[in-house]
């Protein structure tokens, strides 16, 4: 399993995405702020976290803010892997009024939803201990998926497969439409000896077959934890264990206590609770400590 170290995305991964973004909101104009803001009107305002957690997203969201105003001036009081407390600044923005409206809730919306799965990874990174490497799936939301696996790694977790082409995972319906695990290992020994291969198996038995076809790691699914034990112990390290299927807070203690290489988690990216996040605004002139609304 590569590790990636937690760094910066690089721009063009979110440009684009964050072009779709303002368009789905802004559509043929933003009638209110049109209707209300001058042109001329400068603002001031501030980012603030309303709830404890891990932050992440701050570079998509200062994007969202320069595509409609390319002079916007930000300063950052915190970075993205930083654990945050409630009414944290960790933005401070200086614009045209009108684009820091406009681009409110589309930066925001980026800021709640990475941050809430970088705070749901961390809580699991943290129960792990370092017993376990914490993994993310590709149950991804469409077209999300570069920022959701980034905001993994703002948690502390790791990402397992970016796409289909990155690694080799036998499933149940690849082995069900061939017929056994060693018919698949054996067929995948045919095109490729360069890359781990990865089997899902569903039963003890298809655990030993894991094992004695050379797999490389064995993916063990919904198994109860006497069964995680079982695969561990059955492997003795020689090839690698990845636990997964309904795995929760809950039952991780035990299931790192057995001992597996990796805990893959697709709640990370498919159901982590939003962070909520407010931008408040006064005109431009106004002290920071003046700009929290009340």
């Amino acid at each position: 399993m590569k590790v990636e170290p937690f760094g910066p995305l690089d721009p063009s991964v979110y440009r684009e995405v964050v072009q779709r973004a303002l368009a789905e909101d802004l559509r043929s104009g933003d009638v209110t702020t049109e209707a209300t803001i001058s042109p001329e009107q400068r603002a001031v305002g501030v980012v603030v976290v309303g709830s404890p957690c891990v932050i992440a997203g701050l570079d998509v969201a200062v994007e969202t803010f320069q595509q409609l105003d390319p002079n916007v001036v930000v300063t950052r009081h915190q970075q993205d892997g930083e654990r945050c407390c409630a009414d944290d600044v960790v933005l401070h923005i200086v614009g045209a009024a009108g684009p820091l409206l406009t681009a409110e809730r589309t930066a925001l919306n980026f800021l709640q939803h990475m941050s809430g799965t970088a705070t749901l990874t961390r809580r699991f990174v943290d129960m792990a201990g370092g017993r376990t490497l914490i993994l993310d799936t590709r149950k991804t939301t469409p077209m999300l998926r570069a920022l959701e696996k980034y905001a993994v790694r703002a948690g502390g977790g790791v990402n397992h497969r970016m796409a289909l082409d990155d690694g080799l995972l036998i499933k149940d319906n690849h082995i069900r439409l061939v017929g056994s695990v060693p018919g698949a290992v054996e067929r995948v020994r045919h095109v490729t000896h360069d890359i781990p291969i990865e089997v899902e198996a569903q039963s003890i038995d298809e655990v030993r077959e894991a094992i004695a076809a050379n797999a490389d790691v064995v993916l063990v699914d919904n198994l109860s934890i006497d069964g995680v034990r079982e695969a561990v112990r059955l492997t003795r390290g020689r090839v690698k264990v990845e636990v997964s299927g309904g795995v929760t807070l809950d039952g991780l203690d035990d299931i790192a206590e057995a001992g597996p290489e990796f805990v893959s988690v697709g709640a990370l990216t498919h159901s982590a609770p939003a962070v909520d996040f407010s931008f408040d605004v006064q005109p431009d002139g106004s002290t920071p400590e003046s700009i929290r609304l009340v």
